[in-house]
């Protein structure tokens, strides 16, 4: 169950390690929205989404022992990044199950932070399976697109 306290915690460990991103509002969009709105910058954020903040909190939270296996996820852009980004800092290997035709430029990003690729077919595969198989097989730690 999520309490204050575990918020807290997770605050503690991404301190420092993701960006504090402004939250700004737009005259023209609250007049024709007929009301305020705020828009929380992500697009300002270290790998350029707010999926870096949960996957940093759960890299940094492992064991030690966790660690040193390293991680996988599944994902088809933002949530790859994070993990490979976040993984590379806390020198954890990562490995990032890909669908084959996901965008060349999300995929291209998070190979240059350091995640291994690998491919599967979104027509035909489980991503979800394709991923616990990879994470049973090789020991990895799974990093969920939510949740942390």
């Amino acid at each position: 169950m999520l309490t204050l306290d575990l918020i807290r915690e997770a605050q503690a460990r991404i301190a420092g390690r993701v960006h504090r991103t402004p939250v700004v509002t737009s005259r023209s969009f609250n007049q024709v929205a007929g009301r305020e709105v705020w828009f929380k910058c992500e697009n300002l954020q270290r790998a350029g989404a707010f999926k870096i903040r949960g996957a940093t909190n759960k890299i940094q939270a492992l064991t030690d022992e966790a660690k040193k296996r390293g991680v996988i996820a599944v994902s088809s852009g933002n949530h790859a990044q994070a993990v490979a980004l976040a993984s590379r800092e806390a020198g954890v290997r990562s490995v990032v199950a890909i669908p084959a035709d996901a965008p060349k430029a999300k995929v291209e990003a998070t190979r240059n932070y350091g995640a291994d690729i690998r491919f599967f077919d979104r027509h035909k595969d489980d991503r979800d399976a394709f991923g616990r198989e990879i994470s049973e097989r090789e020991g990895l730690v799974m990093v969920p697109a939510y949740d942390d």
